[in-house]
């Protein structure tokens, strides 16, 4: 059994470069984990990235399954992780807080036949639904959107909510077992996702840790 850890960035901020190499280092001292990062990719949305490399992956089929980590997400307690992918037969995802239905920055999706065909119709909804949505800044060679972040369904979170989340037997925990922010109680949390001001706490993580 093998698992792809895919995560991309490309803001080079210095506290997300120290998580993510947390989580590289982590995965090459576990057999069952492949650390993967891959080069910089302007060809999509960057909310999509995620999707698009994850559909590349599992076409691929040399990994079991996909598990994406956003690069503000890191791996808190690896053994609990393991357990919960190994029993999940589709998509494994959670909310981010008691009130929210999907937080795209942590999941997982198993390299199967139903799998690779959530993947599939999910990229699918942008190139043939809400590419439109988009236009690349000439400044900064990113592609950026008027519509209402992560409300409009040009977003990859609300579309996978409005699309995909309806018509699959997705395995879903509570919040704060793979997108908990909140330092210190972590005690339930296979990974741990620090979104939005919580990234302001990253350095607290990292030095609680010894990497900082």
């Amino acid at each position: 059994m093998k698992y792809a850890v895919l995560q991309y960035d490309n803001r080079h901020n210095n506290f997300l470069e120290k998580l993510m190499l947390k989580n590289k280092n982590i995965c090459d001292n576990l057999d069952i984990f492949e650390y993967i990062k891959p080069n910089i990719d302007n060809s999509i949305s960057q909310y999509w990235i995620k999707v698009k490399l994850t559909n590349k992956l599992i076409s691929d089929d040399k990994y079991d399954g996909v598990l994406w980590l956003d690069s503000d997400a890191i791996i808190h307690n690896s053994q609990k992780l393991i357990q919960l992918i190994n029993s999940t037969p589709i998509f494994l995802m959670s909310g981010d807080n008691p009130f929210s239905e999907f937080c795209a920055g942590v999941w997982f999706v198993r390299n199967n036949n139903i799998g690779k065909l959530l993947i599939n119709q999910w990229i699918q909804l942008y190139y043939n639904k809400y590419y439109k949505f988009w236009h690349k800044d000439p400044k900064t060679n990113q592609f950026i959107t008027n519509m209402p972040f992560a409300i409009h369904p040009c977003y990859e979170q609300p579309a996978f909510i409005k699309h995909i989340l309806p018509n699959y037997n997705i395995t879903k925990l509570p919040w704060y077992v793979l997108n908990n922010p909140i330092i210190p109680f972590f005690d339930n949390s296979a990974t741990l996702h620090f979104y939005g001001h919580f990234k302001n706490t990253i350095p607290i993580y990292l030095h609680l840790n010894s990497y900082f």
